[in-house]
């Protein structure tokens, strides 16, 4: 080495040396300055992401919020309104972002007495309509003759400040109209740039219709008949963009207007720190959607770069180039091994990401499966093998469908496992319907699914990710309770609350319809003396037979409950007058053969019976 370190050539061909070594130095700098380049872009890119996934996360929390009001309403049918404030103070604890959430109401013209009625008696005794500009409350006035109407008639937080929107008729104003419109028939939730004048604060808000039964519906009028309420949650700016990753340059939210289809600017932030750029080197530009239902948001980020972001260091290599000039040879096999070191490190890199891939997917508590664009098993965690019965070197190989079978929960109808038809739109699907999985064994267990397509760098679908979990035990307690929630504990009735709910149910459809029903309501003469002398267990097994009486008399599908003590009350649908008096007469007279047979003794009672 320390000969090499002596140069003994002509001038001419030092010459030659110092020019490819000055172009060798131009060569590293330009490598050196693409590479820094390349860095700051991918910083750029991961922050930019990390920004994407927060602000998802967000919509996605607004999304659910949704969902869940949805299910509380569908389930229950008619929620109460402290039902309503508890679940919806949960909402608000769970997700500090959302700062409110309201329910409009779509009532009809002829209703409005009535459910002015219903809100009195609800704690809102001045509760009325008013319509107007959204912005200038001070201008509202009483709402004009239409034939509905969408009024805010529950909001969380309910203080001394959000209490003057109840009764605010959202379908007064054109931008909401239009906004609750194709809310109704797309049967999705919508975004809509909005302003909470109780708070002065702009933000985001997101509507859904909540219809009276699960069903399509193949016309908007019918949509529109069948909209029950409107639910909206709101977050505001501020909180949509608080504790969100540290990004320096500034960006902007785009929100597509679901009536129109046109991209607005709804939201811009301003960043304090920008070097000026006397000479632009590069510029990062980021954008990307987040669609979540009927939700289209997009983010917008655009960020020049000069040469703050080149290091230092490239002037030390560039100087050491030129003091090492004499170890050319040596430079040139250093460049060599210095690119194999990077591929072996790009490839030991690749490894470990791989299986710390497959141990993320071993640990987790669901159940997953890869498949490739045939629909054929490449990869399946352990608690996939449990809940198929499957090992997964038996599996892999096969398709999805011979391991995946499903039927449903009510019809015991065979259901295709949908993983090509995913793969075929690319869109995720979920299970809609409660499904059964049958096991390699036979055993049927209730799951939850949902498949998404699995896509390389260019979008290209490469495979699908099938995600499913065990829910029989929280899908039975759900069950339970709504039976328990509805039904009377000793007869197996309907119980007084239920009752009182298809009741409510009656009269609506008794104003908008005109339709017929007859309400029966008893009173047992006689029971306190079979109280007295049989005691409560008596009384019970005469509640119990006088209750598998009337289920016997009264028309299939008839609703009966026990309203308390010994008092039941009877609900006929498309029931005149006549019929219903020829019912009770029945029911009269065969309690009045009814006898009851107690430790040697008979007992006799009769009935008081009302029709309205």
């Amino acid at each position: 080495m320390n000969e090499n370190r002596k140069f003994f050539v002509p001038l001419k061909e030092l010459f030659l040396i110092l020019l490819l070594f000055v172009m060798l130095l131009a060569l590293t700098i330009s490598f050196m300055v693409t590479k820094d380049r390349q860095q700051a872009e991918n910083k750029f890119q991961h922050e930019a992401e990390l920004l994407h996934q927060s602000l998802t996360q967000k919509i996605t929390d607004m999304n659910a919020t949704l969902n869940g009001l949805v299910a509380l309403y569908q389930s229950i049918g008619v929620v109460e309104t402290s039902q309503f404030s508890q679940y919806a103070q949960q909402i608000l604890v769970s997700y500090p972002a959302i700062t409110k959430i309201k329910i409009l109401t779509r009532l009809d013209e002829a209703f409005i007495d009535s459910y002015t009625d219903i809100m009195s008696r609800q704690g809102f005794p001045d509760f009325k309509l008013f319509e107007g500009q959204r912005t200038q409350s001070t201008q509202w006035s009483n709402v004009s003759q239409r034939p509905y109407y969408f009024p805010v008639t529950a909001i969380v937080p309910l203080n001394s400040v959000n209490l003057k929107e109840i009764g605010y008729d959202y379908y007064s104003a054109t931008e909401y109209q239009q906004l609750i419109d194709a809310a109704i028939v797309r049967g999705e939730a919508l975004m809509h740039e909005d302003y909470d004048m109780t708070a002065n604060q702009l933000g985001l808000s997101v509507v859904k219709p909540i219809y009276s039964k699960e069903i399509s519906f193949p016309s908007p009028d019918q949509r529109l008949k069948s909209t029950l309420y409107i639910a909206m949650v709101f977050m505001p700016f501020d909180e949509l963009v608080k504790n969100l990753p540290e990004i320096v340059q500034p960006f902007q939210l785009y929100l597509k207007n679901p009536v129109t289809g046109i991209n607005a600017e709804v939201y811009s932030q301003k960043s304090n720190f920008r070097k000026p750029h006397f000479f632009k080197l590069a510029n990062f530009t980021y954008n990307q959607p987040i669609n979540i239902e009927g939700v289209s948001l997009m983010i917008s980020i655009d960020k020049q770069v000069g040469w703050e972001i080149v290091r230092l260091r490239i002037v030390v290599i560039a100087v050491a180039i030129a003091g090492l000039f004499a170890y050319l040879i040596l430079v040139i096999l250093n460049v060599n091994y210095r690119r194999r070191h990077e591929l072996n490190e790009s490839l030991s890199a690749w490894q470990w990401e791989k299986e710390r891939a497959d141990v993320t997917l071993h640990s987790l508590a669901d159940a997953v499966i890869t498949t490739d664009l045939d629909g054929v098993i490449e990869y399946m965690n352990p608690v996939a093998e449990k809940l198929t019965g499957y090992k997964a070197y038996h599996a892999i190989g096969k398709g999805i469908e011979d391991i995946i079978k499903l039927v449903d929960e009510q019809s015991e109808e065979s259901v295709v496992c949908p993983v090509i038809e995913c793969m075929q739109r690319s869109v995720m699907k979920q299970s809609a319907d409660d499904v059964l999985l049958i096991k390699r064994d036979g055993e049927r267990i209730s799951i939850d699914y949902s498949i998404a397509p699995m896509r390389g760098r260019e979008k290209k679908t490469l495979g699908s990710v099938l995600v499913f979990q065990d829910v029989g035990s929280s899908r039975m307690m759900s069950q339970m309770l709504s039976y328990q929630a509805t039904h009377d504990d000793l007869t197996g009735l309907y119980n007084r609350r239920e009752l009182e709910r298809r009741l409510i149910y009656a009269i609506d459809q008794g104003i908008r319809n005109k339709a017929n029903y007859a309400l029966i309501y008893m009173d047992m003469d006689q029971f306190k003396v079979i109280n007295n002398r049989c005691g409560h267990v008596g009384g019970d097994l005469v509640l119990q037979q006088i209750s598998e009486l009337l289920i016997e008399i009264v028309p299939p599908k008839t609703a009966i409950a026990r309203l308390g003590g010994d008092e039941f009350g009877i609900l006929l649908e498309s029931c005149t007058l006549e019929q219903a008096q020829s019912i009770s007469e029945e029911i009269l007279e065969a309690i009045r053969q009814y006898r009851f047979h107690w430790s040697g003794k008979i007992f006799e009672i009769g009935v008081s019976i009302g029709i309205v």
